[in-house]
């Protein structure tokens, strides 16, 4: 169960990011402060936080003041510095490893964008990160939404990697980027900015990157400023209305257990957490989940992956996903989805469909 919407809440450097658009474009800073309900005062509030409506408002600002002939998701980034990701790019720059970065972006990822879900799934040469939506904007702010958080990610692993100067860093070139939408015009902004074409119409929205490059030391790596950081950004997490942090953990420990043929229960889970079962149990209430409903959204998600990205048997799925037959496999299938593992096989992305009728989780 989610959240309301009234209850997302949006840094306020995503007004700080509007408005820088707009004064580069010459715009008018009073007109803008008035239709956000803002004051200049209030972009320097730390306490200051955007609802949904402002959020929205910022959005339809910054697509008024953009240039024909560039992809919108490159007009917002250039003006958005890493360093304003705050305190979780801080961290992310102090981790050991850029494997490490990613995972406090994608940890912290609510304090930077609360209306999309980040998760991680490690393979043996790859990791996958996929995105979800939380909350439909309407085209075309959620295509430019996803290509933005992509396209933020590879710049920051090449700002905390130390690879930014570099001409096409290596970064980028071990990365792909999947993306549900279909683009046919700038086809070549993208290509040039990520390094290789970008896999449109695709099941999910998302990226993979290699884990070689993920294993890469940080030369900015300092624990003691890390872990002070990961201390307050935590305690930051838990005063939001809509993070959920133990519920993401524990989505990744059962992604991790199903890809390695593990179906963890709740003892195990509780024990690499380092908590009681019943502990585990009162705290996913407490975000409104359960270990059940995680279990179910888990399987249907990486059945899903399973179906789209190879030509593995049903039956090899079922096994894989821990269900007694394929014939129970493809009931809890349907009833999650309201298709067949082999309709979605055969036709990934129906006519209209996008990310959220695919990915239960």
């Amino acid at each position: 169960m989610r959240k309301t919407t009234q209850e997302f809440l949006f840094p306020v450097s995503h007004a700080e990011l509007t408005l820088s658009l707009i004064r580069a474009r010459q715009g008018n800073e009073t007109q803008y402060f008035e239709r956000m309900g803002l004051t200049p005062e209030d972009l320097v509030d730390p306490n200051q936080y955007l609802t949904l409506t402002q959020f929205k408002t910022a959005m339809q600002l910054g697509s008024e003041y953009m240039l024909p002939g560039e992809p919108h998701f490159l007009q917002l980034l250039a003006h958005f510095p890493p360093t304003a990701h705050g305190l979780v790019g801080i961290a992310a720059l102090t981790a050991a490893t850029l494997g490490d970065a990613l995972n406090v972006a994608i940890e912290f990822f609510p304090l930077l964008l609360p209306s999309m879900e980040l998760h991680r799934e490690d393979l043996h040469h790859e990791s996958r990160i996929h995105i979800k939506r939380l909350y439909e904007f309407g085209s075309p702010y959620d295509e430019v939404q996803i290509e933005f958080v992509i396209a933020g990610f590879a710049r920051m692993t090449e700002f905390v990697s130390g690879t930014q100067l570099n001409a096409r860093p290596q970064v980028r070139k071990d990365t792909q980027v999947q993306l549900t939408h279909i683009r046919t015009e700038n086809l070549e902004a993208y290509e040039h900015f990520f390094g290789k074409p970008v896999q449109f119409g695709s099941a999910r929205n998302g990226f993979t990157i290699s884990r070689s490059i993920l294993n890469q030391p940080l030369l900015t790596h300092n624990r003691i400023t890390h872990e002070m950081l990961l201390t307050t950004l935590t305690r930051q997490l838990k005063s939001i209305p809509q993070a959920r942090p133990l519920t993401q953990r524990v989505q990744r420990l059962l992604t991790q257990g199903i890809i390695h043929g593990q179906q963890l229960d709740a003892a195990e889970i509780a024990s690499q957490l380092s908590m009681s079962v019943r502990t585990l149990a009162r705290r996913l209430s407490e975000e409104e989940s359960s270990l059940l409903e995680l279990t179910k959204s888990v399987r249907m998600e990486r059945a899903e992956w399973l179906l789209t990205s190879g030509e593995l048997p049903l039956s090899k799925v079922a096994q894989q996903l821990g269900f007694s037959s394929q014939a129970a496999f493809t009931r809890a299938f349907k009833q999650a989805t309201g298709r067949t593992p082999g309709d979605l096989r055969k036709h990934p992305m129906q006519p209209g469909q996008n990310e959220e009728d695919c990915l239960i989780s």
